[in-house]
């Protein structure tokens, strides 16, 4: 995911990134991710790098059981300034019906927790594999994304993780457009600047439904932080 949010730009090499001159702080949290040991990363986030992190990218979930544990620690990254950005997952599932964590549990319309379903690239419409729901906040292309691997190379892939990837991407980005505004860009008004300039209309994955969230629109997003002035 970190080729999609920050690979260099404008090098004649491979992809761009979402962000030029980001930061990345990968956080390795083991073969067989825990809620344990997410929750030891944001501790550690938050204890030691509360003034580096703005955006917390969080791809690992699950539909079968919750943490009040990490929910806390979500809850304190919040409160110390950090956007969490979280995926919807991938079984087509209703949200609503078959809730899935962190995405659907310990939920404000408030917070400073984005959850990122995914489209067929530009289009208005969901991806095949997408979850959905009242819990979903904004959707992100999530099909055919090319980034980089582990190899040194390049790779395509799909799915909520490289939709999220790309919103995490943009919220980086709309916090470094106006140092003066720093007191203000606060996670939970980031997030209501994503929200709000999304563009609306998306559908379900059959193109029927009309869904209740719409696509991030980046350009919308910096306008509307930058007061509407020209971009």
């Amino acid at each position: 995911m970190a080729g999609i949010i920050g690979a260099i730009r404008n090098n004649m090499i491979g992809l761009a990134g979402i962000l030029d001159s980001v930061r990345i702080l990968p956080i390795f949290d083991g073969e067989a991710p825990s809620f344990p040991a997410m929750a030891d990363a944001f501790t550690y986030l938050i204890n030691k790098r509360k003034d580096d992190v703005k955006v917390i990218l969080m791809t690992e979930g699950s539909d079968s059981e919750s943490s009040q544990a990490l929910t806390e620690k979500i809850q304190e990254a919040n409160a110390a300034g950090m956007l969490v950005v979280v995926t919807a997952g991938n079984k087509h599932r209703d949200l609503d019906i078959n809730p899935d964590f962190p995405c659907s549990f310990g939920r404000s319309p408030a917070d400073g927790v984005l959850c990122v379903a995914a489209t067929y690239g530009p289009n208005m419409q969901l991806t095949d594999g997408s979850n959905f729901g009242s819990a979903v906040d904004i959707a992100a292309p999530g099909n055919g994304i090319v980034t980089t691997d582990l190899k040194g190379k390049y790779a395509t892939g799909r799915g909520t993780s490289h939709a999220a990837a790309i919103v995490a991407g943009i919220a980086g980005m709309l916090y470094s457009l106006e140092p003066s505004l720093k007191a203000k860009l606060t996670p939970a008004y980031i997030k209501s600047i994503i929200k709000d300039t999304a563009t609306q209309g998306v559908k379900d994955s059959k193109g029927v439904e009309t869904l209740t969230f719409g696509r991030v629109n980046a350009a919308a997003a910096v306008k509307k932080i930058l007061g509407r002035k020209k971009v």
